[in-house]
């Protein structure tokens, strides 16, 4: 091979190593541009932008652990009964316009009318919506066999018509658009927001973060109030005291029990 040939080889294969390389940087890049983002409430479906130091982000929920930081995270904190279950929507929205639904997936936002007792935090109508996430569809024109069908794989949050429920809202966003009707939506932004008020005035904690009832356990209504209107004296977990950690304990253990936070 002569030394020019070699030259016109070399630099082929320089060529080629450049372009893959910017073939590469390039499907990098796009990948990464969001295509639709996600506008009501969800599991998650409102992304969490508060920033505030005591909102601890656990398995890509925003968490809180004390009475006193769920209070202080949310604006509206209302007893209420969910008196009809609404319409259905893709509450994943184009970036570009949010009064279009996505168009490469969809979640189940299901919106509920609830009918407001009383208001322990903040005021308002005494009828009032929410939109809650009841799953997720890669498909974004699913049948309403297929909104059913994912639906019954969520079973995080089991909102029943015609129960109880505290609720910790931190937005009321006023949607519209080409499938949503025009009204202000409430919606929790922090895990857990949700507490479902049993037959015996229980409070129950329904959330898709794992260690929800270990932070948050079972107490009677009463009692819940109490800590809502004197969050202060409730700034500690209601939870056993940490035993020393062991060889198997630490600060990234996955259980609360078992690493300090």
């Amino acid at each position: 091979m002569s030394f020019s040939n070699l030259l016109r080889t070399i630099v082929k294969l320089l060529l080629s190593f450049v372009l893959i390389f910017l073939t590469g940087c390039i499907a990098s890049s796009s990948s990464t541009l969001p295509k639709s983002t996600s506008i009501s409430e969800g599991y998650p479906v409102l992304t969490p932008t508060n920033g505030n130091a005591l909102v601890k982000p656990i398995a890509s929920y925003a968490s809180v652990y004390t009475y006193k930081d769920l209070v202080s995270q949310a604006k509206w904190i209302v007893i209420g009964q969910i008196i009809e279950s609404k319409e259905t929507f893709n509450g994943s929205r184009q970036v570009s316009d949010h009064s279009k639904p996505a168009t490469d997936s969809y979640n189940i936002a299901q919106v509920y009318k609830i009918s407001v007792e009383k208001y322990l935090k903040g005021s308002g109508d005494k009828e009032i919506y929410t939109a809650v996430n009841e799953g997720h569809l890669i498909n974004a024109n699913p049948s309403p066999a297929e909104i059913e069908q994912g639906r019954s794989k969520n079973t995080v949050y089991g909102i029943k018509v015609n129960t109880r429920y505290v609720m910790f809202f931190g937005s009321c966003c006023n949607l519209s658009g080409t499938d949503i009707p025009k009204r202000d939506y409430y919606g929790g932004i922090i895990q857990p927001w949700l507490f479902e008020i049993t037959a015996e005035d229980e409070c129950v904690v329904r959330s898709p973060w794992e260690f929800a009832t270990t932070y948050f356990p079972r107490l009677k209504l009463e009692e819940l109030i109490k800590r809502v209107e004197n969050p202060d004296d409730y700034t500690k977990f209601e939870t056993p005291a940490y035993p020393a950690p062991d060889s198997n304990q630490g600060e990234n253990s996955k259980d609360p029990k078992k690493a300090y936070p």
